[in-house]
């Protein structure tokens, strides 16, 4: 891994996650589940290095992935692939996260969200117009895969 952010080359300033929330990780990742090699993954984050950097960690765990950089491509590729994910980054030039986030939510309220950014305002802005899960783009893609990967387990466990 590059282990680089999507701010940039700032490798140490990677958040540690609540360890409530690491338990709640765990506890889903515990359990046998059925391979998600049929289940693709929609990655829109106008970062390149963290975009292949999260690309690489869902692959490596059986993913299909589908990324993009152009954030104008996001709708056509969601139509296209049907994803059960989609990881985007909120803050991306001509369209952003929250235009993004609306018009998925237009179509589609069972797909499962995260949105990524540094900014604590966005998070929790992005969060009210229909992201399921808000988290801190600092964090290691390997947390963010865990998270799609309890969510998603733990959807069809239900």
């Amino acid at each position: 891994m590059l282990g680089l952010s999507c701010i940039g080359n700032i490798d140490f300033l990677r958040l540690k996650i609540d360890e409530k929330f690491h338990d709640f990780v765990e506890f889903f990742l515990t359990f046998s589940w059925e391979s998600t090699s049929n289940m693709p993954i929609l990655i829109i984050n106008q970062d390149d290095i963290f975009l292949k950097e999260l690309q690489n960690a869902f692959e490596g765990q059986g993913y299909q992935v589908v990324a993009t950089t152009d954030s104008r491509k996001a709708l056509k590729l969601f139509f296209q692939h049907r994803p059960t994910a989609v990881v985007l980054d909120v803050c991306m030039p001509n369209k952003d996260g929250f235009e993004i986030t609306k018009e998925i939510r237009g179509f589609c309220k069972k797909t499962f969200i995260l949105a990524v950014s540094a900014n604590q305002i966005s998070l929790r802005a992005i969060k009210k117009l229909g992201a399921n899960v808000a988290l801190s783009c600092l964090i290691e893609p390997t947390t963010i895969v865990s998270v799609i990967k309890a969510i998603t387990k733990t959807v069809r466990f239900l």
